[in-house]
């Protein structure tokens, strides 16, 4: 499941950062995406649970 919406999973995560010179950097933060798909997991189980 977490398959078909990693990207946007990845796009939720994603942070702006900027180094000691002022230059941006686009990271992935692992633990908001971790975060995200645990709760989309959780969510899909207590649905399916519920029916």
């Amino acid at each position: 499941m977490t398959i078909f919406l990693s990207g946007y999973i990845i796009m939720l995560s994603t942070r702006l950062l900027f180094d000691e010179f002022g230059n941006p950097h686009v990271c992935v933060d692992e633990d908001l995406r971790r975060r995200i798909e645990a709760k989309l997991v959780r969510s899909y189980f207590h649905l399916m649970l519920c029916e």
